[in-house]
């Protein structure tokens, strides 16, 4: 373990953790001036032309930061602890949506699987039977 530390302290890993450690001061400043209900829900981006950037999970906290803004900029600016002054807030709504649960593929009987392969032999040519034919396919 000892020598991962070494590498990262290192001088080629030190403008990344400089850059860590300004955004981990940003969510710091952030999350004191904010209600506690906007927690989990709130993330400091970074600071570019003094412009605070401001990444939200939903639009409901988004449209709430928007309307305390000019309060909220206020307050960061008084706290003396960023030595840019903001003018404006910036608010991004990044919705995380939850990975969808892969469906159960259920077996097929095989005595149905016989029949949609006789009912696709005796069928002219159509979507119907185009269908079934993707069906099957011999895998690969």
């Amino acid at each position: 373990m000892e020598p991962i530390k070494k590498l990262l302290d290192g001088q080629k890993f030190s403008e990344f953790n400089a850059i860590k450690k300004e955004h981990d001061s940003l969510q710091k400043i952030l999350l004191s001036n904010l209600d506690k209900k906007f927690k989990g829900k709130v993330l400091a981006k970074n600071i570019h032309n003094d412009v605070f950037m401001i990444e939200v999970t939903n639009s409901a906290v988004a449209s709430q930061l928007k309307m305390s803004s000019a309060s909220l900029i206020d307050q960061i600016n008084d706290t003396n602890k960023i030595e840019i002054k903001i003018k404006k807030i910036k608010i991004n709504v990044a919705i995380h949506h939850p990975k969808n649960p892969k469906r159960n593929v259920k077996n097929i009987p095989a005595s149905a699987n016989q029949s949609l392969k006789d009912l696709k032999a005796e069928m002219s040519d159509s979507p119907l039977k185009k269908i079934l034919n993707s069906l099957f396919k011999p895998k690969k």
